[in-house]
């Protein structure tokens, strides 16, 4: 286990989003601050700002002891200040820093506080500054483009820095040197170096992410995938070749032969509820869905419409939900069933919204067809709510070894629990090593029980919270599954 999350974190910089492969090396740069989750250092430097940042980088500021990590802190919040518009706050965490062990760390404070020195009107500053920049790579790259996204004033391009400037003219000249060379090289020396290009390939999987970047959590789990061994390649930008296989991390998807889609969609689950449940008992039948659920509510109503009457599908985001299946006082108890459909998160939202709307527990039947169940109702606040409830889902991280595993692995590297999406990008880069690399016997972490294009068919689990809320019932999946066809879940 240690020497996989070694290999992981190794992978943790944005390096790969700008055409390098993985296959090349990094140097760990861990922060671990006390009672909080460790972050890589290069990853902070390239996210997006969140609110909690400022309060995790203050605090290890101001309670670490190692000056080395204090530092880092320190340059990780002037670039902060410096994403989210505070310019002068950036200047002054930048300009109270020192150089650290990581180059990349401070090439990214070089170049945020060039960029500031440019915008305040120091062109001296601004030009010594960016004479410390060394061995430049792909967050030098990233962290130029987002000098420029800022604005003309701020901009800082490749002709601006003298380690680029160097180097464009020694490829110049080497490149007039490779040509004279090629001129001389024989029909044995190509044949030998083809050869040499083969052999170090052989093994290797090269997958181009279409669309991919470290903010969408496809990407993430398709990083984590691919870090395990030296066996694939994820290469992003401008570089796709011949020889690679593409993946559209955005839409979820993966090229081969044919386009097969990854997307978890929700006419399975839904069959084998309506399969499993009787709802001739029910005088009500609602079916609570959001916008992007509109789809799979109006595939129930059409299931259900054959066998029962009194069926609505509602929007349970919208004001009128509270007032719409509220019972009159003097009305007797009758049985009301609500069938949820949605993510996890909107789904624990959903069944204490139906207990208010229908306060009798013995006249309220709740099902949940949802993407992941990962137990996110054991909160104090919704546990209440959660008896005698049953959840249809794809993704079960508390009974399933696989997901359970790789959510532990993706929240010990990242700091937060994955969404599905990660789980999906995790298993595309499983589906392709097991395809093309004939040795690959990957398990996968969405239930998938078999893939045939353009089909996805998973296995959907089964479980019941009972009224005393700690007793979970698992139903395994039947032998045979029904295909997964396609109900867009947005």
């Amino acid at each position: 286990m240690s020497e996989w999350r070694s290999r992981l974190k190794g992978l943790i910089p944005l390096l790969i989003i700008f055409s390098i492969l993985f296959g090349c090396a990094q140097k760990n740069d861990i922060i671990t601050p006390q009672g909080t989750v460790s972050f890589s250092v290069d990853y902070f430097i390239t996210k997006m700002p969140e609110p909690n940042d400022k309060t995790k980088l203050l605090n290890i500021i101001n309670s670490n002891n190692n000056p080395e990590i204090k530092n880092k802190a320190k340059i990780l919040l002037g670039g902060y200040y410096y994403k989210n518009g505070a310019d002068e706050n950036s200047l002054l965490s930048l300009q109270e820093t020192a150089a650290t062990d990581n180059q990349r760390l401070n090439n990214a404070a070089y170049l945020w506080l060039a960029s500031l020195y440019k915008f305040f009107g120091n062109e001296a500053k601004m030009h010594n500054i960016l004479t410390k920049i060394k061995n430049p790579g792909g967050i030098t790259s990233y962290i130029m483009g987002q000098t420029c996204e800022k604005g003309k004033a701020y901009c800082i391009k490749r002709e601006d820095i003298p380690v680029f400037v160097e180097k464009e003219k020694k490829k110049q000249k080497t490149e007039s040197q490779k040509k004279e060379t090629a001129k001389v090289k024989g029909e044995k020396g190509k044949k030998e170096e083809v050869a040499k290009k083969k052999e170090n390939q052989k093994g290797k999987l090269k997958i181009f992410a279409r669309n991919g970047n470290f903010d969408n959590p496809a990407f993430k789990g398709m990083l984590l995938a691919a870090s395990r061994d030296n066996g694939t390649k994820i290469i992003s930008g401008d570089n796709l070749t011949e020889d690679s296989v593409v993946v559209d991390v955005e839409n979820l998807s993966v090229m081969t032969d044919e386009e097969i889609s990854f997307k978890i969609d929700y006419k399975n689950a839904i069959d084998e509820l309506l399969y499993d449940t009787d709802f001739s008992g029910c005088k009500e039948i609602i079916i609570g869905v959001n916008d992007r659920f509109v789809s799979a509510g109006e595939y129930t109503k059409q299931r259900l419409i054959k066998f029962y009457d009194n069926i609505t599908v509602s929007n349970y985001e919208t004001e009128g939900f509270k007032n719409l299946y509220k019972k009159p006082d003097n009305e007797t108890v009758t049985t009301r069933c609500f069938l949820g459909i949605g993510r996890e998160k909107a789904m624990t939202l959903f069944v204490p919204l139906v207990r208010f709307v229908s306060p009798d527990n013995e006249g309220t039947e709740i099902y949940l067809v949802t993407d992941m169940y990962t137990g996110m109702y054991r909160d104090k606040n919704f546990i209440g709510y959660f008896g005698d409830v049953n959840i249809y889902t794809y993704i079960d991280t508390v009974y399933n070894a696989q997901s359970r595993e790789f959510m532990e692995k993706y929240e010990e590297i990242y700091g937060k629990q994955p969404p599905y999406k990660a789980f999906i990008g995790y298993d595309m880069v499983q589906y392709l090593e097991n395809k093309f690399l004939k040795k690959k016997e990957n398990p996968y972490v969405t239930s998938i029980s078999n893939i045939q294009e353009p089909v996805v068919e998973r296995n959907v689990h089964k479980i019941r919270i009972d009224n005393n809320y700690n007793t979970r019932f698992l139903f395994m999946p039947e032998e045979k599954q029904i295909p997964l066809l396609s109900i867009p879940a947005e």
